[in-house]
């Protein structure tokens, strides 16, 4: 037998290796990009879309909690690692996330936590 025709043996490749210890399910990881990204768009939520209401003088109440979790909900499903883009996963992440983040801003602006 020659050096050229043998091959090493292929690895198996560990279908879980992103568990954490002590997990048993495999969990969307954020790199640190996506994580600027998502305080961005915090950032983008909670401070310019005010401003661009105000300056309009439009009440910012509706307007930043529609687009906040719209925006919100693209973002974060947009930055797991684990989902398809454009996949029906994305679109129920992005869907659970808009009406989670609309609901907590609805909570900021209507209910007196902030303004």
């Amino acid at each position: 037998m020659k050096d050229k025709d043998y091959q090493l043996p292929k690895q198996k490749q560990n279908p879980k290796k992103n568990l954490k210890p002590g997990l048993s399910t495999d969990v969307p990881s954020f790199d640190y990009k996506g994580a600027f990204f998502i305080v961005l768009e915090l950032f983008v939520i909670l401070n310019v879309i005010p401003m661009i209401c105000v300056a309009l003088h439009i009440p910012p109440g509706w307007p930043t909690t529609i687009l906040g979790g719209i925006i919100s909900g693209f973002t974060v499903a947009y930055n797991q690692k684990k989902v398809e883009r454009f996949s029906r996963t994305f679109w129920w992440i992005t869907a659970l996330v808009s009406l989670v983040i609309g609901a907590i801003i609805y909570l900021l602006f209507f209910r007196g936590v902030m303004l």
